[in-house]
């Protein structure tokens, strides 16, 4: 994975390129907890791209991982880490 910075925001590709993502969803999301949901997403093999702050987080990822995606972002809202 690449981390480059661009001003206030990291942005984190787990394919490289944003193109390579088929049947993209996007969702924009306030957190600040966008590592742990980067971490979680990587691990669970979803092809994503995130763009983030201290407070939010722009997510592309491949639509057929929608019901993965939405597991993730709840389980890191009720901060039950240990699952992920």
């Amino acid at each position: 994975m690449d981390n480059i910075k661009n001003d206030e925001y990291y942005i984190l590709k787990a394919l490289g390129d944003i193109s390579a993502i088929k049947n993209k969803e996007f969702l924009r999301i306030e957190t600040d907890k966008a590592q742990e949901i980067v971490v979680a997403l990587d691990k669970s093999g979803v092809p994503f791209s995130a763009r983030y702050g201290e407070n939010e987080m722009e997510l592309t990822f491949d639509g057929s991982f929608q019901a993965q995606v939405e597991e993730i972002l709840a389980k890191v809202r009720s901060g039950n880490y240990d699952v992920l």
